[in-house]
C-alpha cells in the first residue's frame, strides 16, 4: 500500500485584524493649549565693579629689606617652601605606592627626607 501524500500547505489566516479605514469623528476631550508665547527679553542690569581689597598694614617684625625680598626671602619662607615641595613628593610617593610602583615611592620618599634634612 502507498502512503498517503501529505495534507497541501494552507497558510493561516490574518493575526492581526484589518485596520478601519476611517475612524469615528469626535471632538476632543480637552481644548487645543494657547500658543506658545515668549516672555520679552530683558538683559540683566550690570553689576558693580569690586571693591578693591582692603590694605592691611604688616605686622611689626615681618618688614624685610629689597635685598632679603631679592635673594628668596627670609630662612623662614625657605623653610615652609622646602616643607610644600617635601609634602608633595609624599603624596607622589602614595599616588605610586597605589600603583605598586614601589621603587618610584622610594625614589620620592627619600628626596623629601632629603629636602627635609637640608632645610
Amino acid at each position: 500500500p502507498a502512503a498517503a501524500p501529505p495534507p497541501a500547505y494552507k497558510p493561516p489566516g490574518p493575526v492581526f485584524p484589518t485596520p478601519p479605514t476611517s475612524f469615528p469623528s469626535v471632538p476632543p476631550s480637552h481644548p487645543a493649549p494657547p500658543p506658545s508665547v515668549s516672555p520679552p527679553f530683558h538683559p540683566p542690569a550690570p553689576s558693580p565693579a569690586p571693591a578693591p581689597a582692603p590694605s592691611y598694614p604688616a605686622p611689626a617684625g615681618s618688614h624685610r629689606t629689597n635685598a632679603a625680598a631679592a635673594v628668596g626671602g627670609t630662612s623662614h619662607e625657605h623653610a615652609l617652601r622646602a616643607q610644600d615641595q617635601a609634602t608633595k613628593l609624599c603624596r607622589y610617593a602614595i599616588s605610586a605606592l597605589q600603583y605598586s610602583d614601589v621603587p618610584t615611592a622610594i625614589t620620592n620618599l627619600e628626596a623629601a627626607l632629603n629636602i627635609l634634612r637640608t632645610s
